[in-house]
């Protein structure tokens, strides 16, 4: 699988290369103008199925940023970390 390309510019910029890009697939963002130049958004986060469709050398530093981010995470907040994933009668036992 060819990995995803990222480009971003004004559309004259864009079609300039549009023979570049014939037969491809395209996913068309269009960013809001303010102030007479566009705004900045935050870069794209690939969903689930878009991650398991990546090869895996794309897909490790994906998760490991997020892994890294959420390490920080759950130490700090009792909102994540503050509950028992199994309570004493959680456990079934067939042994005496």
């Amino acid at each position: 699988m060819t990995p995803i390309l990222e480009i971003e510019g004004t559309w004259e910029e864009l079609s300039a290369k549009a023979s570049e890009f014939s037969a491809h697939r395209m996913r068309l963002l269009v960013l809001p103008i303010e102030n007479g130049s566009a705004t900045t958004v935050p870069p794209h986060r690939p969903t689930v199925r878009e991650l398991l469709r990546m090869p895996l050398q794309l897909r490790e530093p994906i998760l490991a940023a997020q892994a890294a981010g959420a390490e920080e995470l759950y130490p700090n907040s009792q909102e994540i970390s503050d509950f028992d994933a199994l309570g004493d009668s959680d456990m079934y036992d067939e042994t005496p």
